[in-house]
């Protein structure tokens, strides 16, 4: 049957065949076309609809054999289905048992590109349901130039069993490396990634991911000489009625482990860990029973962890309408080589706020105990310490539905606590401190858009048993669309005794351009330095362990166009003058989405040569 005589284009001529197995016959082409200068848009967006898939096409010339089961299309033949786009001079489709099968040569895009810059050429195609296509004589064109050829190639979406792009990088002194993966879905809402590949000079890689909606498992095995696996795994549970189960693990064991990982942090991390709790809540107690160890990084697979179960419990309610009470405790024990160790810490903390006229007053207890007993020796605190403050806030709103907002708060504030330490001398801990310090807290901003600008100056004295120190300092926080930015600095009577912390300032937003950067350290490591103007003063007796030194670090991304990025980042030791790591990368997303290619390259301190990846998504 010929639908249109010699020379008459049907440009609006859509037809569609159901994937799905049925006994309905096809629909037969309408009799009517569309204007030219009208002409519809058939590869729209991927469709997400229920029931079968449609194959949509469209042809200047349409043939249908007596039977009703054969098509032949010709002048200008394009066929979508799903994300893929099928294109040819002339094609015959038929319905199989297994979907719709095409016959003769064409290309297979993967969006509605005219000149895509990445397609399949073929010499026949099945479309089966729900979005697989399985193309026969595949030769991969890049640019109109064809870089591979396979015998047969099948294309999945994402919630089928199929193959994952494959992936080449140059991992600095290791060598080339290249490798593929598979992708497997375990159900509505389980996926598994397995890839592996191999290092030129000799070697292998394999790696397993099990995702969930709530947790996330890695599991890899790198070796090339020597060994590292890497395990890391975070999430939770849910079990009713009101409980579940938590686990987290950060492990990487093997002679490789320090030089064999890429990344700066993780390769730089002192200990694994890995531990394990059931967790239960009603009303307002919590309890927790749980089983975890340690161990140091980078050693061998023989070498012995610490390791034992956990307990902990909690009890959190108010104290009438002017403050609530907390009640916490948590024992573990750790086993090492024979020894035993239990660690106990148990901590009360009283909270109560009152307003009196344009004044506000807080004032809060605490106290704790901590124990540690080991078989020859224990380490034992005690403690009791007291926090109040009163100010007076200062508020005035400013512009349409008071939208702009300013606070303006003097306030004193002091701490006094005293502690009974024995066996502790491994860290340094106050037996009594006490402070008294005045300042001012700022803050100005349109917090119902989440912007503003924060800061606080404090000065006065703080006493230790050695006697009584005059400290001063700052902190700033600025947050805008554009700008972001964090201060933390202290300084007390002696040049030396100043710690600081800048970072991550920022300047840039969204997804056009950022620059950010951060310094910080200390110059003698005083440990009451950031207690001055910040609020987070440790409930333990013990003071923060600050080592001397200033480091810093910094990263930049820059969106050049729509469809290409960049980004670098470093990480300097400032006291030493030592570059820690630089990295950077460039991304491209072709305009209409059909395919991307990420490139990334690093250098980081205790890894020879430089590490250069190349990764490539048809379907992103």
């Amino acid at each position: 049957m010929t639908p249109a005589g010699p020379g008459v284009r049907l440009a609006g001529l859509a037809l569609v065949l159901w994937c799905a197995p049925s006994s309905a016959q096809p629909q037969a082409p309408s009799s009517e076309s569309a204007p030219a200068q009208a002409e519809p848009e058939i590869c729209g967006p991927v469709r997400d609809e229920p029931g079968p898939t449609p194959v949509d096409f469209r042809a200047g010339r349409v043939e249908l054999d007596g039977d009703l089961s054969t098509l032949s299309l010709s002048e200008g033949v394009e066929i979508c289905v799903a994300r893929y786009r099928l294109r040819s001079d002339r094609l015959r489709l038929k319905r199989g048992p297994r979907g719709v099968e095409t016959e003769g040569p064409g290309e297979v895009a993967f969006c509605p590109c005219p000149d895509p810059p990445v397609k399949l050429g073929f010499s026949s195609a099945l479309v089966a349901p729900p979005t697989d296509l399985i193309v026969k004589d595949p030769t991969l064109y890049v640019g109109g130039v064809p870089v591979m050829y396979l015998p047969v190639l099948w294309l999945r979406s994402p919630d089928r069993l199929g193959l994952l792009p494959p992936g080449v990088a140059w991992r600095g002194d290791d060598g080339l490396f290249a490798g593929a993966g598979m992708h497997a879905p375990l159900g509505a809402d389980v996926r598994m990634d397995l890839r592996a590949g191999g290092y030129f000079r000799g070697g292998a890689d394999v790696d397993a991911t099990l995702a969930t909606e709530t947790t996330t498992t890695r599991v890899s095995w790198d070796h090339l000489e020597d060994s590292v696996t890497e395990v890391e795994a975070s999430g939770y549970a849910e079990a009713a009625p009101a409980g579940g189960l938590a686990f987290r693990a950060d492990v990487a064991r093997g002679a490789r482990a320090r030089r064999g990982i890429i990344a700066l942090v993780p390769a730089a991390q002192r200990v694994d860990r890995a531990e394990a709790e059931v967790q239960g809540q009603v009303s307002g107690l919590a309890v927790g029973f749980g089983f975890g160890g340690s161990t140091l990084r980078g050693t061998d697979y023989d070498q012995p962890w610490q390791y034992g179960p956990s307990a902990y419990s909690a009890v959190h309610g108010a104290l009438g309408e002017i403050g609530g009470a907390s009640l916490d405790a948590r024992a573990s024990t750790l086993s090492h080589l024979g020894q035993t160790s239990t660690l106990v810490l148990q901590r009360l903390r009283l909270v109560a706020a009152h307003s009196a006229g344009p004044f506000a007053a807080a004032l809060s207890v605490t106290q704790g105990a901590f124990n540690e007993q080991r078989e020859n020796d224990a380490q034992r605190a005690l403690w009791l310490g007291a926090r109040g403050e009163i100010g007076l806030p200062l508020r005035r709103s400013f512009g349409s539905e008071q939208a702009l907002q300013h606070r303006v708060e003097p306030h004193a504030l002091g701490w006094v606590r005293t502690a009974r330490v024995t066996g502790l001398g491994a860290l340094p801990a106050h037996e009594r401190n006490a402070a008294g310090l005045f300042g001012i807290r700022t803050r100005l901003g349109s917090w119902r858009q989440g912007t503003g600008l924060s800061a606080t100056a404090r000065a006065g004295a703080i006493a230790l048993e050695s006697g009584a120190e005059t400290w001063a300092g700052a902190r700033m926080l600025a947050d805008f669309e554009y700008l972001g930015a964090g201060l933390d600095a202290a300084s007390g009577a002696a040049p030396e005794d100043t710690a600081a912390g800048l970072g991550p300032p920022r300047v840039g937003g969204g997804r056009a351009w950022s620059l950010s950067a951060h310094v910080e350290g200390t110059q003698a490591g005083g440990s009451e330095a950031r207690y001055v103007a910040s609020d987070d003063i440790e409930q333990l007796p013990f003071s923060r362990l600050v080592g001397v030194g200033w480091s810093s670090g910094g990263r930049g991304t820059l969106a050049w166009t729509r469809w290409l990025s960049t980004a670098v980042s470093t990480h300097y030791d400032l006291s030493n003058r030592t570059l820690l790591a630089v990295g950077g990368g460039a991304a491209y997303r072709h305009p209409c989405d059909c395919l991307a290619l990420v490139a990334d390259g690093a250098q980081r301190i205790g890894r020879g040569g430089v590490d250069v990846s190349v990764r490539l998504d048809l379907m992103p």
